[in-house]
């Protein structure tokens, strides 16, 4: 029944953002597909008068729902934090250097996309046009310290964006969000047998967040209470600002290149490479 219910919201959802579309055009002539027919179809249109610049060809035609939740830590605050959660005795004395980035969002559209194929060489290109519902974007920096084995104390700052707030629970309205991805995926066919393919998402993306909630502060250890455990556990308290303001976030590119070999009696052997703007990011978080 889950599936069923996903699959009636997703048509719902595909069909409410293409009639949006069709209300934004007035006059056009709409060419789905671009192959022999379509090509033909076109021509023909502008043989007859219709102007090139109201002909819009919709060649390849998708809907996406993206998911993106990363957390880069540096060592001190991944060692850290699983000691605290799971109550672990800490070693008195020991300064944490706490650095920590957090970056979510999930949003949903639909896909345009446009492929162009040349001797060996095929290109497809991609729009994809973007319905914010979820943000996290921001870091905490700061330093923490062990006074005990049950007893730590903090001193960092935080600055984020967020729909929801999840580090000091203010009631807050989550922001409206809008924006684009733009994805390219090259194919080459060296011979028969080797064949090499690069693609690439959100080369180009950004979700504009209206009225987004956030926090700019300062928080401290100062408020203490030990629970039923004898564990401390602190109330932060903040010194700074909560505010609300429009705010653009960068979407995090993702690169793939396969190089790939098969025998002509069907065995294949494939070589992959992956890399994000989160990995590198995160390398240069760990080497602080």
């Amino acid at each position: 029944m889950g599936t069923a219910y996903e699959l009636v919201l997703q048509h719902w959802l595909e069909n409410r953002r293409m009639n949006r579309i069709r209300q934004s055009l007035h006059q056009h002539l709409i060419v789905c597909g671009y192959g022999h027919s379509g090509q033909s179809a076109a021509q023909e249109a502008v043989a007859r008068g219709t102007p090139p610049d109201q002909i819009l060809v919709m060649e390849r035609v998708g809907y996406v729902q993206k998911y993106d939740y990363e957390i880069k830590a540096s060592r001190d605050a991944a060692i850290l934090y699983p000691q605290i959660k799971n109550k672990h005795d800490l070693t008195p004395g020991t300064v944490y250097n706490l650095n920590l980035r957090a970056f979510h969002n999930r949003s949903q559209g639909p896909r345009l996309a446009h492929r162009h194929s040349r001797g060996k060489l095929d290109v497809e290109a991609g729009l994809t046009v973007l319905s914010g519902q979820a943000l996290i974007d921001g870091s905490i920096h700061g330093v923490g310290s062990a006074v005990n084995s049950n007893e730590y104390a903090y001193n960092a700052s935080v600055s984020y964006h967020y729909n929801e707030d999840v580090l000091f629970d203010r009631n807050v309205r989550g922001p409206s969000g809008e924006g684009f991805s733009l994805d390219l995926a090259v194919n080459y066919r060296f011979s028969d047998q080797w064949n090499l393919a690069l693609s690439g998402s959100d080369l180009l993306g950004f979700l504009y967040w209206r009225d987004a909630p956030a926090t700019s502060a300062v928080a401290t250890s100062d408020t203490q209470e030990f629970d039923a455990d004898g564990y401390l556990r602190f109330r932060p308290t903040l010194t700074g600002l909560e505010f609300n303001e429009d705010y653009r976030q960068r979407l995090h590119a993702r690169g793939r290149a396969a190089l790939q070999w098969q025998a002509l009696q069907g065995t294949r052997l494939e070589v992959k490479l992956r890399m994000t703007e989160a990995t590198m990011s995160a390398k240069r978080l760990m080497g602080r």
